[in-house]
């Protein structure tokens, strides 16, 4: 692994992975190692808040991914090494491709010649990415705790935002374990699926019903079917919701 964003993702993969199987050794394992490195979680959460940061205007995004370009290069000598300790665990999980973190470690190559092109195409993607509108979440989310320690909630809620192992009841298990197995492309098709089906019900019911206000709180659930994101954590809420309206 040359790249810390590679590093990040093969590293939420297998903890998820792990989960999915019942492997909690390898789960705390793989945490204290990763925990007893500064260096890395320091990376880890770094990586983790580019990806929600947002930043107003387009000048100070500029300066932003110029201020960290130098950094991230000189971190990466030294990081290249600690990560070399995770080759053995982490050298055949399969992941998908995160832009956000592609982009973040062009800018973590040392420049030269051969990679001017690739390096301005990262910047003005980061410059993008950073005064873009992300989508805010409300919800609370619970999260399960080893040692106590807030890195390996961000490792396991990440991209999936489950409720984990201390918060489900059996089926919910069940549920969760299908969806953390599916691929992108089974996600995107699913929830397209759900959204029409829910959609349909809710539809149904607002004609049924003769009371204003239960129409109103419908529509609100029209309103949030209809800007959910294909996302693990999305398809899940709307099972949890499939089953309210069963």
């Amino acid at each position: 692994m040359k790249n810390f964003g590679e590093f990040k993702l093969k590293m939420l993969t297998k903890l998820t992975e792990s989960y999915a199987s019942k492997n909690k050794v390898e789960i705390k394992n793989l945490v204290k190692k990763l925990k007893s490195n500064k260096s890395l979680v320091e990376m880890y959460m770094f990586y983790e808040n580019v990806e929600n940061l947002n930043i107003k205007t387009k000048d100070k995004a500029k300066l932003y991914v110029e201020s960290i370009e130098p950094i991230l290069i000189d971190k990466m000598k030294s990081l290249k090494k600690d990560m070399k300790e995770f080759e053995k665990s982490l050298k055949d999980v399969v992941i998908e491709n995160n832009s956000i973190y592609s982009d973040l470690d062009v800018l973590s190559e040392e420049s030269n010649i051969h990679n001017i092109s690739s390096k301005i195409d990262a910047r003005e993607n980061l410059i993008s990415h950073l005064i873009s509108e992300k989508k805010k979440n409300n919800e609370e989310l619970p999260s399960v705790q080893i040692e106590n320690h807030s890195l390996l909630n961000a490792v396991l809620v990440n991209n999936f935002n489950i409720k984990y192992s201390d918060f489900l009841n059996e089926e919910q298990k069940t549920t969760f374990n299908e969806i953390v197995s599916m691929s992108t492309n089974e996600i995107e098709n699913e929830t397209k699926k759900l959204k029409k089906e829910l959609l349909g019900k809710i539809d149904s019911l607002i004609k049924e019903s003769n009371e204003d206000t239960l129409k109103e709180k419908l529509k609100i659930v029209v309103s949030e079917i209809n800007n959910t994101d294909t996302t693990k954590f999305d398809y899940y809420k709307l099972l949890e919701l499939k089953n309210i309206l069963v």
